[in-house]
């Protein structure tokens, strides 16, 4: 496994407010998506729901997503619930990983050249050498915890927006839960598969701020990554498969 980095002093702090409605399973399931909650200064067990809120949450979903609408929003979820940017990112370091030298010698002669126009053949290049240095595992690496660090962000906006409905909302996400306990195993190698599947996406490997949050979260006894045994019950097996509601998002279980 790779070490992770010293962190230095954080400058954000991990909130609870813990929801006495939510079961330790939803508290499971939500604290997933801590990284962001830490970056966006909320709480890491309870969605607090306000003006203030609403107005963040639009802004998140209408500049960062393109997201206007309820349906919008579900179909986002179902993308990142399907295959987000794992899928094509595995099949890509797969694909690198095979290639015979001259022809990742060619890859990255065209890369370089398209670079000074294209910013994203740089960070296609840097993916290509990642993928030749093994740089922290990335030929193994599962990729699914940033993917799911952000359903759980879109969920929350979901629910502050009333696009989702409570039952909809946790149904998703513990399913979403059940996927990532079974595909990990603590919260150190899902810490470790989340700066590696982030750094995958961004396409550069640098260090920054949500590096250091989520060494806080590894380290902080506030933090639910502390507080939560890994192994909790309740996520073992999945739900039986049932019949889609419509406009609501399913997380890959139910497909």
């Amino acid at each position: 496994m790779t070490a992770l980095k010293p962190h230095m002093a954080a400058s954000y702090s991990i909130i609870s407010k813990k929801d006495p409605a939510w079961s330790d399973v939803r508290q499971w399931a939500y604290a997933i998506g801590a990284p962001y909650h830490v970056q966006h200064r909320l709480p890491v067990d309870s969605i607090p729901i306000d003006a203030e809120q609403r107005l963040s949450a639009t802004k998140l979903c209408n500049q960062a997503w393109g997201i206007e609408t309820a349906r919008e929003l579900a179909a986002s979820l179902d993308g990142l619930a399907s295959g987000g940017h794992r899928t094509p990112f595995r099949y890509r370091i797969r694909q690198y990983s095979l290639m015979r030298r001259p022809a990742i010698a060619a890859r990255r002669e065209e890369l370089r050249e398209a670079g000074p126009e294209n910013p994203s053949a740089l960070n296609e290049l840097w993916r290509l050498d990642a993928v030749q240095s093994d740089w922290h595992g990335i030929r193994g690496g599962n990729l699914l915890a940033f993917d799911a660090a952000r359903a759980v962000m879109l969920v929350r906006c979901g629910l502050v927006l009333d696009w989702l409905c409570q039952d909809d909302a946790w149904r998703y996400l513990t399913d979403m839960a059940a996927d990532v306990q079974r595909s990990f195993g603590s919260w150190v190698d899902f810490a470790t598969d989340y700066k590696l599947s982030r750094a995958v996406w961004a396409g550069d490997g640098l260090h920054d701020q949500t590096d250091d949050i989520v060494t806080q979260l590894l380290e902080e006894a506030s933090s639910p990554w502390r507080r939560l045994s890994w192994t909790i019950g309740g996520l073992e097996v999945p739900r039986p498969v049932a019949q889609p509601v419509a406009g609501a998002p399913v997380w890959s279980l139910e497909r």
